[in-house]
């Protein structure tokens, strides 16, 4: 079955970034993934998408995944997937690999270590593109940021190696409020990652090529009362208290929790991205304590 054509904006932007380090800042809900999904099929060759949480790699690969079908002329592109939390590792052979930083760093470490790890070689200088989702944490004491230095540190000690271009991905490309400080952050990001341009689209070409910001539910919100004729609710026999938040954030991540549900995560993570605004540190800070509350498991 043959793919359903890009939005017009999508297609300017692709043609754009292909054969150099971009960045592309879209709003949530225009089809950044499938914008670069498509670039990956038009680049060739083994391509990295980095996503910055676990929730992510499964959601972001099933996405590039059905794009990608039948792009790969007779023969089906093999995404793969790897985090902290998979017990099987890489496949014999793959042409993407999502993943988080974290995860990624440790087996590439590890694979170089060993030189023993299956999927092919992990070293920088075997991918031809390097996808980073919400490339903004760069900017934070985030694994981003230690995987850009290590390429670009690899860059340095091997000048004649062909090193992958970065294609990062983001709504916002800055925590600041004022001008100039937001150009200094986005200097520094572009910077950090060798990109040499900057692609968006303006509102009124977005709403040109069919993207309607209030169907979003982080920009239209409203909410509703919870019914007994709520669908998507999940039944308490299937209930395991242990898996219970990762089974939460999953429905979340997919869209098939309540629309109650979806409608209260939209009004957290709005708070959560104006209080990250205001304190970078917030998340990490936040992440930490969280793990402090958990108990170990078998507790």
């Amino acid at each position: 079955m043959p793919r359903p054509p890009l939005r017009e904006y999508q297609e300017r932007i692709v043609i754009e970034v292909l054969g150099r380090s971009a960045i592309v800042r879209l709003p949530t809900g225009s089809g950044k993934t499938i914008l670069a999904a498509e670039v990956i099929a038009r680049v060739g060759g083994r391509a990295v998408f980095l996503v910055p949480k676990i929730i992510l790699v499964q959601q972001q690969a099933r996405a590039v995944r059905e794009w990608l079908a039948g792009a790969g002329g007779g023969r089906e592109l093999v995404v793969a997937e790897l985090h902290g939390e998979i017990a099987a590792q890489l496949p014999p052979a793959f042409d993407v690999l999502v993943t988080t930083p974290a995860a990624f760093a440790i087996s590439q470490k590890k694979q170089g270590e060993t030189h023993s790890l299956p999927g092919g070689s992990l070293q920088w200088g075997n991918f031809r593109l390097l996808v980073i989702d919400e490339v903004h944490h760069v900017l934070k004491d985030h694994p981003y940021r230690k995987l850009a230095l290590d390429l670009d540190l690899a860059k340095k000690n091997a000048p004649h190696v062909a090193m992958p271009n970065v294609l990062g991905l983001s709504a916002s490309l800055t925590y600041e409020f004022f001008a100039r400080a937001m150009k200094q952050q986005v200097r520094a990001i572009c910077k950090e990652l060798g990109v040499t341009q900057v692609c968006s689209a303006s509102s009124a070409e977005l709403e040109s090529g069919g993207y309607r910001s209030e169907d979003r539910l982080t920009t239209k919100i409203v909410l509703e009362t919870r019914t007994a004729e709520s669908t998507g609710v999940l039944l308490h026999a299937a209930r395991s208290p242990h898996l219970m938040l990762p089974l939460f954030l999953s429905r979340v991540a997919s869209s098939t929790a309540t629309p109650f549900t979806l409608r209260a995560m939209a009004v957290v993570e709005a708070l959560e991205v104006a209080i990250t605004i205001l304190d970078p540190t917030f998340e990490v800070r936040e992440l930490k304590a969280l793990v402090a509350r958990t108990p170990p498991r078998g507790s």
